[in-house]
């Protein structure tokens, strides 16, 4: 099996300051992973080397093999990355984010995308306390297909 992401030593310094250290990783092409943790551990600023946003200060990140700033053209098609500080756009349609996605990415699959829409489940009522909470945490914030219990949410 492949692998998806991979670091090795992998660290990110602002100064005398290391938003990430040490950090190994490796995830198999075709899972899902999560990256859980209280503010200041690093989960954005791993996310944000995988995609090459930022330059590692040590170590090596590696996207289906390959470093993302070194080999962008190979790596950024396969790769989907929507950072917390900087939310799709608010004011667009699903057609616009599926339109948009066909012109940023040559791998695009315009009849699933367009297919995804309709095959997702429709839930049954909320209920009035599960509304109220829906509302606070705003657009995308919760998954209305499970069961949560409110609580402080991770910041990246």
């Amino acid at each position: 099996m492949s692998t998806a992401l991979e670091t090795t030593n992998l660290g990110k310094r602002y100064g005398r300051t290391w938003a990430l250290r040490d950090c190994a990783v490796k995830l198999p092409a075709g899972r899902v992973a999560a990256l859980v943790g209280p503010n200041g551990a690093g989960k954005t600023t791993l996310l944000q080397l995988a995609v090459g946003l930022l330059r590692p200060s040590v170590g090596e990140v590696r996207v289906f093999g390959r470093a993302p700033r070194e080999h962008p053209l190979q790596v950024l098609p396969r790769v989907g990355f929507v950072a917390q500080e900087h939310p799709l756009y608010a004011g667009f349609t699903i057609a616009d984010l599926l339109t948009m996605g066909h012109k940023l990415n040559s791998l695009w699959d315009q009849p699933a995308a367009l297919a995804r829409p309709a095959e997702r489940p429709r839930h049954p009522p909320q209920s009035a306390r599960r509304q109220a909470f829906d509302r606070a945490a705003g657009p995308g914030g919760t998954d209305a297909s499970a069961e949560q219990t409110p609580g402080p949410r991770a910041a990246g």
